[in-house]
């Protein structure tokens, strides 16, 4: 995986906790509009992780060392304060195997 693919599913699994805390606690999320920065980010990542997760991937799977580091940056708390500050998310720069 790519570092980019790694920081979009941290950033995904941070906005996907987002909601889910904000369900649990019966909060709003002030998502007013189809046009809010947060729920924009949140669905472009959820179509990046979708299309990751269908991609087929290399058949060389990454040693150890490697499926840790991209474990432990994908969960790391640095997503929460901004998972959705994300580069443009340009459909032409995903996979399309």
């Amino acid at each position: 995986m790519s570092r980019r693919d790694v920081q979009d599913l941290g950033r995904f699994r941070q906005a996907f906790q987002s909601l889910r805390q904000a369900i649990r606690e019966d909060k709003k999320l002030g998502w007013f509009s189809s046009k809010h920065p947060e729920y924009v980010a949140f669905k472009q990542l959820s179509c990046r992780v979708a299309c990751l997760l269908q991609t087929e991937q290399d058949s060389k799977a990454p040693n150890w060392s490697e499926a840790a580091a991209n474990h432990l940056l994908a969960t790391s708390n640095q997503w929460e304060s901004n998972w959705w500050q994300v580069e443009s998310l340009d459909v032409s720069n995903s996979r399309t195997n």
